[in-house]
């Protein structure tokens, strides 16, 4: 009985496979075809090559195959493991309408690293760093801050020379000035988690010195300073508005922003004096 059991279960198993193949002529389900061939993804060095139902993970020496089927819920198209298994760092993963495959590295309890898989000569235009930065005025003479927002993310790819005060963690910290007050709020995340959330009100002299910063740095020789690719990595950003209506306006994203063309480093050590800690 065993036996017969392991044969029917064997021959559905052959079913399922043999019809994304189905058609006349035995060619492939169309949605099966345009998938097919060499996978280069955006995000980092990783490669997937599909051949049939069967895919191909490659990372630097790292090579193993995944067994997939296609599964279809309202239009869109997803490829899925096999009951029982899984394609080992990677989440199920999605035809996106543009042609593309997306999913997720699996980090512990949370998503990590975004996989997005492209042909080789769409990744090569995407990588591709673009210029937008603006003509901005290169002096500020203002030192009354109303609004400012600083952002970023710190990790092995992007240290921008913080000391190993500052943990690992996705940055952002604004001021605002309100009712004649300055409001500051630091958030610090991880990829799963908070790290620090401070709240406080903000003296004058306190904002005085961020702006001293700000100028002793010459800062405002990068305004405007806008660049970015596609490669969802990194990223920075600085804008601060004057009561004169001067402003600041700096970023990057992707690869641009694997360095911070001001001393990002000068300004969170002035932060730091607001006496931060950190619970562990």
């Amino acid at each position: 009985m065993k036996k017969r059991v392991f044969q029917s279960t064997a021959l559905i198993g052959l079913l399922l496979i043999s019809a994304l193949f189905a058609g006349c002529g035995g060619k492939l389900d169309p949605r099966l075809e345009k998938i097919q061939g060499h996978w280069v993804d955006l995000n980092s060095s990783v490669t997937l090559d599909i051949s049939g139902a069967t895919m191909r993970y490659t990372s630097g020496e790292w090579r193993e195959k995944y067994p997939f089927v296609l599964s279809v819920t309202d239009g869109q198209t997803t490829l899925v493991p096999p009951k029982g298994k899984n394609f080992g760092p990677m989440s199920d993963i999605t035809v996106e309408d543009d042609g593309s495959l997306t999913c997720y590295q699996q980090v512990l309890d949370a998503e990590g690293h975004r996989y997005r898989f492209l042909r080789e000569e769409e990744k090569a235009e995407l990588v591709k760093i673009q210029d937008l930065s603006e003509d901005l005025p290169k002096q500020i003479e203002s030192t009354d801050i109303q609004d400012f927002s600083l952002n970023f993310y710190k990790d092995y790819d992007g240290k921008y020379e913080l000391d190993e005060f500052w943990p690992d963690g996705r940055y952002s910290m604004t001021v605002d000035k309100r009712d004649g007050f300055w409001k500051l709020d630091l958030d610090i995340s991880g990829e799963s988690f908070i790290v620090l959330q401070l709240s406080q009100e903000m003296d004058q002299e306190w904002m005085e010195g961020l702006a001293a910063i700000l100028n002793q740095e010459s800062i405002a020789g990068f305004n405007g300073y806008h660049q970015r690719n596609e490669v969802d990595r990194h990223d920075w950003s600085l804008w601060v508005k004057y009561a004169s209506g001067e402003k600041l306006s700096m970023s990057a994203e992707g690869d641009a922003a694997e360095t911070c063309v001001f001393d990002l480093a000068a300004l969170m050590d002035y932060v730091k004096q607001l006496g931060i800690t950190f619970a562990w």
